[in-house]
Order: C-alpha cells, then structure tokens, then sequence
C-alpha cells in the first residue's frame, strides 16, 4: 500500500493500464496494483526460480530477465517501476534508456534505491545494511540517480525519501554482532 501511495503522488493508476515492475520478485506488489488499481501488469526478474514461483502467473505476464535482454516493443507501458533494483544492474543508465524507449509517450517512470548519501549511511558506516556489496553494484544518492536518470531522457519531476525501518535494524544488529 505504501509504494501504491508514493506511485500515485506521481499521478493515479487507472483501469487497463499496462505497468512494467523490474525487479518485480514474487510480484506481492504488483497483485496489489491489480487487485486495487485493474492495472495490466508485467513483471520482470531476473532469477527463474523467483519468477517459476511467482504469484501472479494467474493474472499477469510473468517474464524471466533483465530490462536489456527482454524484448519489449518501444512506447507499450505507461508505467515502469525499478523498485530496489537499480543498483543491482550492471548498466543503469542503458537500463533508464531502455525503460524510456518502452514507456508511452507521458509515461512515468518510478525509481526506489538506497539513498548512499543517507544520514544512516554515515550512522552505520560499514555495517549500513543496505550497502549489500557485492549484490549492490552501484551506490546511488539524490544527484548522482538524479544525474543518470536526466542522461538516459527524464526529466524528474519528484523525489522523496522514505524511512525503511527494516534497514536501520539489520544495520544496528550487524553493528552489534561485530
């Protein structure tokens, strides 16, 4: 329900529109889309055994891979999100062009990654859970994600930090079992 709300400060998911989730895993987020919204859904994973298992094979077209190697024809969703899934690509910017080729014409886009430039960065320091080396290739902050989505075509319009309560507690617990 929080990401629906975030989504929808960017404009409302309307009926029948088609909205591509990357890194979309067992796709609990993009059953609640459809379930709330009507929306037509893809997802996209790259792991096989995350998208085998997926639950929302009944309702939705359930792909295997990345944004670069999945064939998708130029200007079908109106909609593209890359929750948590940014930093794990080996081609951001490549990714943000593929994800603008494919977008409608208005379409939006709605990236979600770790903000490096974050207090509890600084606050946890080595044990920031969400580092995640090697699974994070890339560490983003406000200009630098700003910087490669502006170089891919977007123009952001909105940013917002959100406060995970889930990273702060796997960073104080890896402090303390150190």
């Amino acid at each position: 329900w929080m990401r629906l709300a975030m989504l929808e400060k960017t404009g409302r998911l309307e009926r029948g529109m088609k909205v591509l989730d990357v890194g979309a895993g067992f796709g609990s987020q993009l059953r609640y889309f459809i379930e709330r919204r009507g929306i037509e859904a893809t997802a996209l994973d790259f792991d096989p055994t995350v998208t085998e298992h997926s639950l929302i094979k009944d309702c939705a077209d359930v792909r295997t891979g990345d944004l670069l190697s999945t064939e998708f024809e130029e200007d079908t969703f109106d909609v593209v999100t890359l929750y948590q899934s940014l930093e794990h690509v080996y081609r951001p910017k490549a990714t943000l062009e593929k994800a603008y080729a494919i977008l409608k014409p208005g379409g939006r886009l709605v990236v979600e990654v770790p903000d490096y430039g974050a207090i509890w960065r600084r606050v946890f320091g080595r044990y920031w859970f969400a580092t995640m080396v090697p699974v994070h290739l890339h560490h983003f902050t406000r200009d630098s994600l700003r910087r490669v989505v502006e170089a891919a075509g977007f123009e952001p319009v909105r940013h917002a930090s959100v406060f995970v309560p889930y990273e702060s507690t796997a960073s104080w617990v890896a402090r303390h079992n150190d």
